[in-house]
């Protein structure tokens, strides 16, 4: 989370951002796999 840099043009800022996610989960974010449905 950051304040848009204004010095900067809209496409040049900083698009990075922070993606909450619980505990539980982060093994299976950080191997980037998705239950089937």
């Amino acid at each position: 989370m950051h304040k848009p840099d204004p010095k900067l043009p809209a496409d040049q800022q900083d698009k990075r951002s922070v993606i909450p996610i619980e505990m539980q989960d982060v093994d299976q974010w950080l191997a980037a796999t998705s239950p089937r449905i």
